[in-house]
Parts: C-alpha cells; sequence; structure tokens
C-alpha cells in the first residue's frame, strides 16, 4: 500500500492523492477542508460534552483525528469505520502516529449501515459519502440520540439540481427544476428526504446549518423525537412555482406547470449558532475563506428563494449591475432587508417584489 503523507489542520495523516474517484486505494479529498473545518467549528461551540461520535464513511480518518486532536476536551470516543480494508488499516495507522489517546478510539471493517446499528446510540453521525448519502440515512436516524446532530452530505448534485428529473424523483421524492435557483432546490429537497426518513420514526430532524459549495450539498440536523415536532416539519413542505423565467412563488401546491418540489420550506440554518461559530474563529485566527463564509451565512435572510442579477441583466439586456449596490439601494429607499446569498454570489435575497428590482436595476443601467 504506497500512500501520501499528507498535512490537513492540526494533523499528519497517510492518504491517496490523485483524482477523486472511488478507485482512490484510501480515499482523500482535499477540496473537502472546509467542510471539515466548519464540522470541527460547528462541534467546538454547541453546548454539548462527552460526545459519542460516529464516522461509518471514514476513508482516511482525517475527520475524526482532527477531530480528537482539536476538540479533545468534548469527546468521550471517536468510533471509525470503512468497508475498505486498506482504509481501515491507514485509520489505524493515522491514530498511531498522531499520538491521539487511543481510549478514545475504536476501528472497524465494517458495511457502514451495519456498523451504525450495531454500535449505535451516537451523539453525532457524519455521513459524508461518495455520491449519495441514501443508503446510510435509515441507519443514521436509528442509530442517533435524542439531541443528537446528524450531519450529512451530498455530492450527487446531477439529479438535485435539475439535470437528471426522473433520477431526482426515483431517488430523493421530489421533483427538482433547472433554473437559477436549482442549487437552492436542490438543497431543500435534500433537507425533506432526510426529514422524511426521521419522521417514520417519530424523529423530528431540524436544520441547523445548510449550504451549497463548490460540487456538494452540506446539512446538519438537530434532531427533536416528539409527534408535535413532526408535525410542525410537515407543515412546512410545499413547493416554489415559477410563473416565468424570472418570477417564482412559494407555495403549499403546485400552481403552475414549471415548478419544484415537494421541498423544505422553512429556515436552513440557526443565525446564533453561526455567530457563536464566527465569534469563535476571530478569538483563534482562522482561515479568511471560511470566515467570509460563514459571515455569508450569517448576513443571508431565511426566506425562500433569490433574485439573479445576472439572469435580469441578460432578460433586459442590460449590463448586470454591482451587487452591493443593488443591496444598499434597497435598505435605503425602501426599507427593506436585503442581502447576499451564497447560493450565487451574483444574487440577492430580498421580499421586495421583483418588479421592482426590475426596475432599479434599469435605472442603475
Amino acid at each position: 500500500m504506497s500512500l501520501d503523507l499528507i498535512k490537513e489542520g492540526s494533523i499528519r495523516f497517510y492518504a491517496s492523492l490523485g483524482d477523486i474517484s472511488k478507485k482512490l486505494e484510501v480515499f482523500y479529498n482535499p477540496k473537502m477542508k472546509l467542510n471539515r473545518d466548519i464540522t470541527i467549528l460547528l462541534l467546538k461551540v454547541i453546548n454539548r460534552d462527552n460526545l459519542k461520535i460516529g464516522l461509518p464513511l471514514s476513508g482516511s480518518g482525517v475527520r475524526g483525528i482532527r477531530i480528537l486532536k482539536e476538540l479533545c476536551n468534548k469527546v468521550d470516543k471517536v468510533l471509525f469505520n470503512d468497508i475498505n480494508p486498506y482504509a481501515y488499516k491507514a485509520i489505524k495507522k493515522n491514530i498511531e502516529i498522531n499520538k491521539v489517546d487511543i481510549s478514545k478510539t475504536e476501528v472497524y471493517n465494517k458495511d457502514a449501515s451495519l456498523f451504525l446499528l450495531e454500535k449505535k446510540y451516537f451523539d453525532y453521525i457524519d455521513i459524508d459519502p461518495f455520491g449519495s448519502p441514501n443508503p446510510y440515512l435509515d441507519a443514521s436516524v436509528k442509530s442517533i440520540n435524542k439531541n443528537g446532530i446528524i450531519a450529512v452530505t451530498a455530492t450527487d448534485l446531477a439529479p438535485l439540481s435539475g439535470r437528471y428529473i426522473d433520477t431526482c424523483i426515483r431517488k430523493y421524492w421530489a421533483k427538482p427544476l433547472k433554473c437559477y435557483l436549482k442549487h437552492e432546490i436542490g438543497l431543500r429537497i435534500l433537507i425533506r428526504k432526510v426529514q422524511l426518513i426521521g419522521l417514520q420514526y417519530e424523529k423530528a430532524l431540524i436544520p441547523i446549518l445548510s449550504y451549497f459549495k463548490d460540487h456538494y450539498y452540506r446539512i446538519f440536523f438537530l434532531v427533536k423525537h416528539g409527534k408535535e415536532e413532526c408535525n410542525d416539519i410537515i407543515s412546512k413542505y410545499g413547493y416554489i412555482c415559477f410563473k416565468n423565467d424570472l418570477e417564482f412563488e412559494v407555495c403549499n401546491e403546485r400552481i403552475s406547470e414549471r415548478y419544484a418540489g415537494p421541498l423544505w420550506l422553512g429556515p436552513i440554518k440557526d443565525h446564533n449558532l453561526i455567530e457563536k461559530m464566527i465569534k469563535e474563529l476571530e478569538d483563534i485566527n482562522e482561515n479568511k475563506e471560511l470566515r467570509e463564509f460563514l459571515l455569508i451565512l450569517s448576513e443571508e435572510l431565511s426566506i425562500v428563494g433569490y433574485y439573479s442579477l445576472h439572469e435580469i441583466a441578460k432578460k433586459f439586456k442590460i449590463n448586470t449591475p454591482k451587487r452591493d449596490k443593488i443591496i444598499n439601494l434597497i435598505r435605503e429607499k425602501y426599507n427593506i432587508e436585503c442581502s447576499r446569498t451564497h447560493f450565487n454570489y451574483e444574487s440577492i435575497k430580498t421580499k421586495l417584489p421583483l418588479k421592482n428590482v426590475i426596475e432599479e436595476i434599469k435605472k442603475l443601467a
């Protein structure tokens, strides 16, 4: 087994470098570093100690070893698992070279779902697969503690963002839409799919931090038990319906042929949680990319959908206005909230009607 020695965060570890695919001997994706940074930051600020953490798809073990190294006092045990025997050996080696407390580790070479069901009662489970998280959702929901957190990553954006409609309907039980809102739609479809797995066990999965980045969707769910909590989840499902190329409406039922859903229409993040994460970053002087991303998430309005300045400009054959100029104009002229959105950096979130937004863009042009 020939592996590369890599550094990330506070650790060194052995894994395979190369084109990202399932063929890697010991899987590692350097582009997911920010994903892991956010995981560690979130676990750092939540008001929970003595965490039992389950990592059914550990790969090289980088996420779990960083958790042990950087959150040592908050962790009771990290359980690593990977069905790949080379990864299993690499995890053991990487734990050893980083000199973490071995009594806080367990390493397994099992099917991911079987691992979760056998070891269960986790406070935190991280589902970070190559592709769809679907095969691991049922076991994760069954194995999580009350008030635990399930983190879910999906990298199969093609169906969720509307390229393969039938595939999305089969796998995620909702219709996507290829439009400028495609990634917010895809994220909200994924949220609902995971929640539906929880509802059958009377577990309400509440999104406390969700985002789209690069080539993946990522959601952290806080797990609550009870019929009332589950009914509240169900009440927040609906559709996004387009009247034309630019104008959409959030609906309880389909009102046009061009629609997406059913999907989650509730909040996709807890602003207080993000503020704590930003404060923690300021305390430890973390990297600028992560801080800027969290700042956008923090200021982003908790409403469904956004307006694409580029699409508006293209429609009316005018120059795309500067985003910050439009945001300031709407705030000052209309006294209405307006923000950036992490889904698209040339777009804005606001409750101002589209016709007014178009009017102001035309004036600026």
